[in-house]
């Protein structure tokens, strides 16, 4: 059973971003990180807790029988932990295992099997049938044997690791109801080979380190969308026309924010001032951009990118993503694919000829708990970051001097904004743009049109900064682009009226559902 070494740079790509956004800095080793240290980590103090409490030094041949060796081994696993100066739950037996040991009365053959496992007087795969005979599970035997030398064993919980096999390419290997010592010793030589992978990464990677790397990609980043889909490979035919298939229907309602990254001294941007051109005469140009640590993105989904490397670094453009992810050659060259998705720019600044959004812009509110500086392209924008940065964009774009603006800037008329734009890629898509819903809340507030209800009143804090937008004109149905006033085509409206504006076609106006409500 081996892991495609491909497989496992892909995913310590995505965990590297992953740790380095909840640590705030680049992650650098298992031992440093805090995020690791406070999520994972324990599982060292439960170790050494667990080895001073089992006190196997001291065990003689005379106790065997007596219940002194099942008393020990009961206290050698303890439900919560001292570690780092904090009680924690002990998350590597389910406490109604060690209940059940408990349970069991004074028992000579189990003793005599502990007694000997843990003097290295059996063989391993011996001590591992004799606790199955004995009716232990697969979860408790494998903690027996993590605490007795964390080096060589590791614990389990056998439908999560099941999933996380999935997620790495093997899918046919299953622990679950599959009890023995070729299945645990299988399950072992996969973490191992882990660990030996991500010693190329940190030499002083621990078996332990490994295990927890994989509990991280399939528990907290699955969690947050850090590792999801598995992303299509292209042909060269499909590269080459730009893109897998787009329809209408896939495009979210509700976009996510994702965070990508240009480094000129690895890439050399020799188009950079023909898409602005493009910007300027058709309002958008669309490019592809590598996308490695994130596949849960999806057609619809926010896009800025960040300069790095040499100064001035920021964020120097926005746009959609309109593209499902998929596989294309490396850009140095080299032989090997990365996972890509195609961007809409509609804002494309150049560094050596205006200003971009510098990261010290970057430090100020909720902007400061997002990681600006990725170590690859594609990683999610935490959601309270995002329409913070939406607004600090806003302002930016509006109070410098940009060749090429999306807003209109003349002091005698009203900034007037394209909302939507049709884009033929195999059928017309259309875009909402989020400069409009910030200008338009500015004007009327965060109080629903309809019916009045405001988030902050009713929840207090939790509601902040929430109202949908509803545009009184679809822009669906106009098949053109066109420039929207944001305080006479758009209202702030609560999700609940927003539905109900939309139960018929064409939708009602907000004062047909006022009326409605008002009956």
């Amino acid at each position: 059973m081996t892991i495609k070494t491909e497989t496992l740079e892909r995913f310590f790509t995505d965990f590297a971003d992953f740790v380095s956004t909840e640590d705030k800095n680049p992650f650098t080793t298992f031992a440093t990180s805090p995020f690791i240290d406070k999520a994972e980590n324990y599982k060292y103090s439960v170790y050494d807790e667990a080895r001073e409490n089992l006190g196997q030094k001291w065990w003689k041949p005379v106790d065997i029988g007596t219940g002194k060796i099942q008393q020990a081994v009961s206290s050698a696993i303890k439900t919560r932990v001292n570690h780092s100066f904090q009680m924690v739950d002990n998350n590597l037996v389910d406490w109604r295992k060690k209940d059940d040991f408990t349970k069991i009365g004074k028992d000579k053959n189990l003793e005599s099997t502990l007694f000997n496992f843990y003097k290295s007087k059996i063989s391993d795969q011996q001590a591992f049938e004799n606790f199955a005979n004995d009716k232990l599970s697969y979860q408790f035997i494998a903690y027996l044997f993590f605490i007795k030398d964390r080096n060589r064993f590791m614990p389990i919980s056998q439908t999560k690791f099941d999933e996380i096999f999935e997620q790495i390419g093997l899918a046919n290997f299953k622990t679950s109801h599959n009890l023995s010592w070729d299945n645990y010793s299988t399950y072992l030589d996969i973490i191992k080979q882990v660990r030996d992978f991500l010693k190329t990464k940190d030499t002083n990677t621990t078996l332990l380190d490994a295990h927890s790397f994989l509990w991280i990609i399939g528990n907290q980043m699955k969690q947050t969308n850090f590792v999801s889909l598995k992303i299509p490979q292209l042909t060269k035919e499909e590269v080459a026309v730009e893109h897998p298939t787009t329809k209408l229907e896939q495009i979210n309602t509700i976009q996510n924010s994702y965070l990508f990254a240009w480094t000129p001294d690895k890439w050399n941007w020799a188009d950079l001032e023909s898409n602005i051109e493009e910007i300027q005469n058709k309002g958008t140009t669309t490019l592809r951009w590598s996308c490695r640590s994130h596949k849960s993105i999806r057609i619809g989904d926010r896009a800025f990118l960040v300069r790095l490397g040499d100064i001035p670094r920021g964020i120097m453009a926005s746009g959609y993503v309109v593209s499902e992810p998929f596989l294309s050659p490396h850009w140095s060259g080299e032989d090997k694919d990365v996972p890509r998705v195609l961007i809409e720019f509609d804002v494309i600044l150049n560094p050596n000829k205006e200003p971009i959004l510098t990261l010290d812009l970057l430090k100020t509110g909720n902007l400061i708990k997002q990681h600006w500086t990725p170590q690859s392209s594609g990683i999610s924008i935490h959601v309270e970051c995002a329409e913070e940065l939406e607004a600090v964009w806003f302002d930016f774009l509006t109070t410098q001097n940009i060749r090429v603006n999306p807003f209109t800037t003349s002091s005698d008329t009203p900034q007037t904004f394209s909302e939507g734009t049709a884009t033929q890629i195999t059928q017309s898509r259309y875009e909402r743009n989020p400069y409009a819903r910030i200008a338009c809340i500015e004007h009327y507030g965060y109080s629903c049109s309809v019916c009045d209800f405001n988030f902050v009143s009713r929840y207090g804090k939790l509601g902040n900064n929430f109202i949908h937008v509803h545009h009184l004109t679809q822009v669906a149905t106009i098949g053109k682009k066109y420039s929207v006033d944001p305080i006479e085509d758009l209202r702030p409206v609560c999700p609940n009226c927003h539905a109900m504006l939309h139960k018929k076609n064409p939708p009602l106006t907000i004062e047909e559902l006022k009326a409605l409500i008002n009956q």
